[in-house]
């Protein structure tokens, strides 16, 4: 990921003017305050798609305890019903 400080340590100079799309860095966000701080304290930065990766993991999870079964099929299903997941990017609903 290019979101992350890892990107100038190998572009340099050359990655000046690089421009990319990318949602706001929900590290600051109330919803992640305990994750962003595990996760720290386990000593790595949350940072790029990382907390992303986590509310997707939270969803599933989340669709898991609503199906009663870890059966894809029926955590989709039970996603699909329009009542928010809290996440730490925030709710969302599909």
């Amino acid at each position: 990921s290019i979101a992350s400080p890892e990107f100038w340590q190998v572009a340099g100079p050359a990655g000046e003017g690089t421009m990319f799309v990318f949602p706001s860095d929900p590290q600051a966000k109330p919803e992640a305050k305990d994750a962003v701080a595990k996760i720290k304290a386990g000593g790595f930065t949350p940072e790029g798609f990382t907390l992303f990766s986590y509310a997707v993991v939270q969803a599933v999870a989340e669709g898991v305890k609503r199906a009663g079964s870890d059966d894809p099929a029926k955590v989709a299903e039970a996603l699909k019903n329009g009542q928010p997941i809290s996440t730490v990017v925030g709710d969302v609903i599909f």
